[in-house]
């Protein structure tokens, strides 16, 4: 009995082993290419542990009994201690060790070894399921704040993060001077992390210009990525430099399905595929951009993500560049049909046509910022007129507002949002 308990103590202890007008168009630019690995290595390590126990002859048969309770306890604290798979095995530790049951002064008391844990690979695998959780959740979550935010034509924030009084005025006074003389503005932006952020007027329906490029191009490369090689030269023409011949031909070979799918999964409607320039609203670009979010940060190729992050006349790009990472795309027109725009050419600064649906003057830009205290995703319609002329190209309108959109963001805090944080922009 004594030696089928020995056996039983040994063999427990063992550890387990995704055609419109012509728009903008512009020169070559150079291309920054952004490489990005992470690679994570696991060893898995099986331990055996050796069970020795010695036992001399006892005299008398209470004595035998006593022995035999000895070990069975042994038995059964080895049992207890042994390391078994867990679902959250976050670091290897060493195991507790066993209980001694008291033994009679003529027996040497049992030892076993502490068996040795380590991370195996199934272990790991299920502690990034669980730590992913939160992670994965983010998408949905974003969308539900995004959709909850207020419509009206107030600056108005929403969350838990309330930016400081300064920049929330800062931002207004960027709403207004674009606003001025009759233009039309819409503004949206949200933190990823605190899922909090300002509006102004974000269901206002305005031409999205080429800002659509970046999530038709997208779409088309999470739905086939094998596309990138085959079209390469194409797409970096379509985000780069805003080619219209290049982007209209992907979506002439490939049809609208991939945005449509995207559409569908971002509770977007379907109809957002229909135009190669759509009129939408910016938060539509912003729900739209949390899938482009989770794509350019996950499954996009380097070569790609190097386009987004020099893409012409964004101002984000232009105005933060050089402190963050921007991966953003702009859509411009400045509402002149000629073939060549130069200085000697005059139209109104003010140029619109009352008309809150134009396609004829723009200059808009949606992305992403990562910063040193996070990343907000962004959207920013006009109907301010802008374009490249042949002579010079004048000063990015959006440079003050992209620095206030910042400002906001690098200041918002929590606790509770005042109810006072409604700013209208029309007093």
């Amino acid at each position: 009995m004594i030696a089928a308990a020995v056996l039983c103590l040994a063999s427990c202890s063992q550890s387990d082993t995704s055609s419109a007008p012509a728009r903008d168009t512009a020169p070559t630019t150079q291309t920054t290419t952004i490489k990005e690995t992470s690679q994570t290595s696991l060893t898995t390590t099986t331990t055996t542990t050796t069970t020795t126990t010695t036992t001399q002859k006892t005299t008398t048969k209470k004595t035998t009994t006593a022995k035999q309770t000895t070990t069975k306890q042994s038995v059964t604290s080895s049992k207890a201690t042994a390391a078994p798979e867990t679902a959250k095995p976050a670091e290897p530790t060493a195991a507790p060790q066993p209980t001694e049951a008291p033994a009679p002064t003529t027996t040497k008391a049992t030892t076993t070894a502490a068996p040795k844990t380590t991370t195996t690979k199934k272990q790991a695998k299920k502690k990034s399921k669980k730590s992913d959780t939160k992670k994965a959740d983010t998408p949905k979550q974003l969308r539900a704040a995004i959709n909850g935010a207020s419509g009206d034509d107030k600056l108005n924030t929403f969350g838990s993060a309330y930016p400081t009084d300064k920049t929330l005025k800062a931002l207004k006074k960027q709403v207004k001077a674009l606003s001025a003389n009759g233009h039309y503005v819409s503004v949206m932006m949200i933190d990823i992390g605190t899922m909090s952020g300002v509006t102004y007027c974000p269901d206002r329906v305005m031409c999205t210009q080429s800002t659509i490029k970046a999530l038709y191009i997208g779409a088309l490369l999470d739905n086939d990525p094998s596309l990138f090689q085959k079209h390469k030269d194409t797409i970096k023409k379509a985000i780069e430099l805003s080619d219209n011949e290049a982007y209209e031909s992907l979506r002439n070979t490939y049809g609208r399905a991939p945005l449509e799918k995207w559409c569908k999964e971002c509770g977007v409607d379907k109809d957002f595929a229909d135009l190669l320039y759509p009129k939408r609203t910016v938060r539509e670009m912003c729900l739209m951009w949390t899938k482009m979010y989770d794509y350019l940060t996950n499954d996009a190729p380097d070569e790609l993500k190097g386009y987004f992050t020099n893409s012409l006349f964004s101002a984000a790009k232009e105005q933060l560049g050089s402190r963050c990472y921007v991966q953003s795309k702009a859509g411009w027109e400045n509402g002149v049909d000629v073939a060549y725009y130069s200085e000697d050419i005059t139209y109104p600064a003010d140029y619109i046509d009352k008309d809150p649906y134009n396609d004829e003057c723009a200059i808009n830009d949606t992305g992403f910022v990562t910063t040193d205290k996070g990343t907000y995703i962004f959207a920013v319609f006009t109907d301010y007129p802008y374009a490249e002329y042949t002579d010079y190209t004048p000063p990015n309108p959006l440079l003050g507002l992209t620095e206030a959109i910042y400002n906001v963001h690098l200041n918002m805090t929590t606790p509770v949002l005042p109810e006072e944080a409604a700013v209208s922009v029309n007093k």
